[in-house]
């Protein structure tokens, strides 16, 4: 999914296909609400389709961050809205975690979701018990994160969680070089911790790695018959679906919990 569909797109009614007694929600109306607690919108992208007349319609996301809060353990609580005109699917919140990581002097943005499901079509009591679900997640997530910092992680134990990280993504394992997908990006993951791993194969089955590669089967066609096949290096590409991400993300964060037994 495209990255470059925002919500200006969008319209301001429900789709004409939907029943009249669907129960609509205007995401920008939930904009304004979350804006009266401090939180500003930072991101948004909309599933894309080819037909423009129902793209105003189609299920999107929006991000929102309080500046105001100040980051703990490296990380600030992030909000998300995700919502459609469609009917695809009901206004709901997810949770995240926003890692701050200072490299060469440059702030590297890392995002982790976990998620708060409402159908409430009252949106001020919606954002109002989402916001605080948000804080206290927030204040609760601190104590997980510093325990996943002072628990040793084996390669081991880093291996599996980064061969699960491609079977959430791609539907099976891959044949990658494994020892290279837990190798950090950066010096602020070096330490051999269940956080620093966890983040280090985060970031590169959302965000991608070119240096890391799979063979695949290419076929040789002759006039258009396949004739035989070759070999060909696949790059890692980056994750573009942003609501897979959400879900892989979410995934991913439990599994390194359970391997650290945190």
């Amino acid at each position: 999914m495209s990255k470059n569909i925002t919500i200006d797109v969008l319209g301001d009614t429900k789709s004409p296909l939907l029943s009249k007694g669907y129960e609509f929600v205007d995401t920008r109306k939930v904009i304004d609400e979350i804006s009266k607690y401090g939180y500003e919108m930072v991101k948004s992208a909309v599933q894309p389709t080819t037909n423009e007349f129902l793209q105003q319609f189609k299920k999107h996301t929006v991000a929102f961050e309080n500046r105001s809060i100040e980051a703990q353990n490296g990380v600030i609580p992030q909000l998300h809205i995700i919502n459609s005109y469609d009917g695809s699917t009901s206004l709901r919140f997810e949770f995240g975690l926003l890692r701050l990581v200072c490299s060469n002097g440059l702030i590297v943005k890392d995002g982790t979701t976990d998620e708060i499901r409402m159908a409430h079509t009252n949106i001020h009591t919606s954002v109002e018990n989402a916001i605080k679900q948000l804080e206290t997640a927030f204040n609760t997530q601190q104590g997980i994160i510093s325990k996943l910092m002072q628990t040793s992680f084996s390669k081991d134990q880093a291996i599996e969680l980064a061969k699960y990280a491609v079977e959430q993504r791609f539907g099976e394992v891959r044949e990658y070089d494994y020892e290279k997908f837990i190798m950090p990006n950066r010096y602020e993951d070096s330490d051999n911790n269940a956080w620093s791993k966890f983040n280090t194969i985060q970031e590169n089955i959302i965000k991608g790695n070119p240096t890391i590669t799979h063979t695949t089967q290419r076929p040789i066609r002759e006039e258009g018959v396949i004739v035989d096949y070759k070999d060909s290096q696949v790059k890692l590409p980056e994750l573009r679906d942003w609501s897979k991400s959400f879900e892989l993300n979410k995934n991913l964060y439990n599994k390194a919990r359970e391997l650290a037994v945190v």
